[in-house]
C-alpha cells in the first residue's frame, strides 16, 4: 500500500495499529503512560485519516462511482 501512495509510511500504520491494541488489550495503571499513549494517538488521527481518504481516492477511481461515500476533513 505504500508503493501504491495509500499509506504515508508502514511504520507509521504499524505504530498506529500497536498503539490500538495496546490501548484496547491492556490496563494502563499509571496515568502518565494512559496519558502518553492518548497524546500519541491524537496524533495518529491524521495518519488515519489520510489513509482513508486515500484508499477512498483509490477505490473511486477505479470502481462504480454510484453512492459513493465522501473524504473525510
Amino acid at each position: 500500500m505504500e508503493k501504491l501512495g495509500l499509506l504515508p509510511s508502514v511504520e507509521s500504520w504499524l505504530d498506529a495499529r500497536n498503539l490500538r491494541n495496546r490501548l484496547i488489550h491492556e490496563y494502563m495503571a499509571q496515568a502518565e503512560e494512559f496519558a502518553q499513549a492518548m497524546n500519541r494517538a491524537h496524533e495518529l488521527v491524521g495518519v488515519l485519516i489520510g489513509t482513508y481518504n486515500a484508499l477512498n481516492r483509490f477505490a473511486h477511481a477505479r470502481l462504480s462511482k454510484e453512492a459513493w461515500p465522501g473524504l473525510l476533513p
